[in-house]
Parts: C-alpha cells; structure tokens; sequence
C-alpha cells in the first residue's frame, strides 16, 4: 500500500482513513494509536519475578507493534481523539 504524504488540510481525511487501514494490517498497531496499549512503566527494583516476565511480554509486544506506527519518518499518534502526525 503507497500512501501520498499529506498535504494540506482537506487531504487530511482520506489520509487519516488511510493510514489507519495500513495500521489495520498490523496486529495491535491501531492499539498503540487508540492508547489502548502503552509503553509500560519501568519495575521497581523489587519486583518479583512474575511482574518482571509480565512486563517484558508486554514491552516486547509494545515495541514490536510501536515500530508498525511510525510511518513515512514521522510518529503517529493520537491527540484529543484524533490522530497526528
């Protein structure tokens, strides 16, 4: 999929529909853009071991689909309900 670089306000639309069905494509991307799933917190330095598994499956995941939103050198990302680029 070629999506044009946006460029001017009334591309803004079609460019935004566009991008989040390239993101669709992508297991969990349109989460990242949602804030559905966020860069998780560091762990304390007392964390067992169980918090510690849990929180390097979710910073993989995280990373992994985080890598999918940035599109054309620039970071997508949502803002007040709408997404930004």
């Amino acid at each position: 999929m070629q999506i044009k670089p946006i460029s001017g306000l009334n591309d803004w639309p079609i460019w935004k529909r566009r991008i989040r069905d390239f993101l669709h494509y992508h297991e969990g991307a349109l989460n990242v853009i949602d804030g559905v799933l966020v860069k998780p917190e560091l762990l304390p330095d007392d964390s067992t071991e169980e918090q510690r598994k849990q929180f390097q499956e979710i910073s993989d995941r995280y990373r992994k689909v985080h890598g999918y939103c940035c599109v054309n050198r620039g970071h997508v990302s949502q803002s007040n309900g709408q997404i930004i680029c």
